[in-house]
């Protein structure tokens, strides 16, 4: 991807949350493990899956952000409902090079969830002291307005984008079994 490719980028991406954040959000410029091919093999390799609520984000200067997750239906591991879980994610607040301004940074395989935020996670992990961390493109569902939205990345987010939420759930939850 060319710097022409990544303003675009930028531009598009923020002109959809446009309004919706105060920090002006700027894709990180890194290369991504690819997702797995398809919501099956994305299942069978996550070592939890939840549907849940952002309640709190803990941002490390330049180590990512740490989410509390309320759980509000667990579909596989260990988690339960009315339960929390901690989530690692890349991204989050960062100066601009002269310390004159802030942005919100954002991978585009799993772009930061805010408190408020209700999402499907396809987690691995977890990471020592206990965090989960999204499956790279293929781990992240944001829940919005009672529909699913799957990464522009996801090999296979065409056939699932847009599902009401209950038929998403159900599709992910028949993959589990």
């Amino acid at each position: 991807m060319d710097l022409a490719d990544d303003v675009g980028l930028a531009r598009r991406f923020h002109q959809v949350r446009k309004g919706s954040r105060t920090l002006e959000r700027v894709p990180v410029n890194a290369s991504y493990a690819g997702g797995k091919p398809t919501l099956r093999e994305a299942v069978k390799d996550a070592s939890l899956v939840v549907v849940g609520r952002v309640t709190k984000a803990e941002f490390e200067a330049f180590a990512g952000t740490h989410l509390t997750v309320e759980v509000q239906s667990a579909v596989k591991g260990p988690a339960r409902a009315g339960t929390s879980i901690r989530v690692w994610m890349g991204g989050g607040p960062f100066s601009d090079l002269e310390f004159k301004a802030g942005t919100l940074a954002i991978y585009e395989n799993a772009p930061l969830l805010l408190p408020g935020d209700r999402a499907l996670l396809l987690l691995e992990g977890p990471l020592p002291p206990g965090e989960y961390y999204p499956e790279s493109s293929t781990g992240l569902y944001n829940l919005e307005g009672g529909v699913a939205r799957a990464l522009e990345a996801n090999p296979f987010g065409a056939q699932v984008d847009g599902l009401p939420e209950a038929a998403f759930k159900a599709m992910v939850e028949a993959e589990a079994r």
